[in-house]
């Protein structure tokens, strides 16, 4: 783990791939340096079959100080999210966590992770919670990230 920040601003342009039985996710697990810091992050999971809005989640797991847990929420956005680059961000601060889509506020969590974090990009196909797999999108899938940027509290 080369980089595994404690709070800052963390930020893609990305456009997701499309389709039926894939899905985009920009999100982020604690270091597990003990059994408690493994909570999880997801700044956005996109389904290829969603042409307006992304799933959301902040999960305590075994944190005992992290109580938050709203499972899977929904953020509609004005857009298509398989058509063009957006921006997706998190500012992760010590008493709470907010999220942006395109540099609009869009979702505060009154709860925070105190400790460090890996963040995940990935591209995920399959038969699950996303719906049947469309063998009609051809490959190579692409989920095309323009750039990863991270900024570290003054």
């Amino acid at each position: 783990m080369k980089y595994a920040p404690r709070y800052g601003y963390f930020e893609i342009r990305a456009r997701t791939q499309r389709g039926s039985g894939i899905h985009c996710a920009f999100w982020g697990i604690g270091t597990s340096e003990t059994d408690t810091q493994n909570a999880e992050i997801d700044v956005f999971e996109i389904l290829g079959s969603d042409n307006s809005s992304l799933i959301w989640s902040l999960h305590g797991q075994d944190d005992p100080k992290l109580q938050y847990d709203n499972g899977n929420g929904h953020i509609r956005v004005d857009f298509n999210p398989h058509e063009g680059f957006h921006i997706y961000a998190l500012e992760w601060a010590p008493d709470f966590i907010k999220l942006y889509v395109d540099n609009r506020l869009t979702k505060t969590f009154p709860a925070s992770p105190d400790y460090p974090f890996v963040f995940l990009l990935g591209i995920y196909e399959g038969e699950n919670w996303t719906g049947k797999l469309d063998t009609g999108v051809p490959y190579p899938k692409e989920f095309a990230i323009d750039y990863f940027r991270a900024y570290k509290r003054a």
